[in-house]
Parts: structure tokens; C-alpha cells; sequence
């Protein structure tokens, strides 16, 4: 987690096989699946964008070059302005 004046960020990593090629541009649409994961039904991901993007902030996900395994990011404003 990284904190700046105005925004945090929080980094999650594994080290399991990543996202597929072929499933990444459809990652965070609801009910996104890679095919292999019997009882899912897509929406986590889906779920956790729109709220993450609602709150002000955005959600990311990489393949991580360095190693296998995923990067999945998320970063929000510490202070959501209102509005009337």
C-alpha cells in the first residue's frame, strides 16, 4: 500500500498463472471468466471496478513481467468530494 497526500494505493500480487492473453480485454466486464474456475460466475472483478471507479478512483490488473503471476491494483482519492 502506498499513501501519498491525496491518494492511496493498494497492490496485490500472486504468483499463480496470470490472466490469459485472450481474456484480458474482457477481464472486468461481469460475468468475465477464464473458463477454469468451476462456481464462479464472473462479477468480483466487475464488482470491485465499478465501486473503485464510483468512490473516484481506478482498477488495474497486469500480467507480471518480472515473474509468473498477476498484478492487480487499485488506487482511490482519500478525500471524495460531494456533491448536492
Amino acid at each position: 500500500m502506498v499513501l501519498t497526500y491525496d491518494r492511496v494505493v493498494v497492490s496485490v500480487l500472486d504468483e499463480g498463472t496470470g490472466v490469459s492473453p485472450d481474456v484480458m480485454p474482457e477481464l472486468f466486464e461481469i460475468y468475465a471468466s477464464n473458463g477454469d474456475n468451476a462456481g464462479n460466475i464472473g462479477l468480483g472483478l466487475y464488482f470491485c471496478k465499478i465501486v473503485i471507479e464510483r468512490w473516484g478512483g481506478n482498477f488495474k490488473y497486469e500480467n507480471r513481467t518480472d515473474m509468473t503471476g498477476s498484478l492487480f491494483q487499485f488506487e482511490l482519492p482519500l478525500f471524495y468530494p460531494l456533491t448536492g
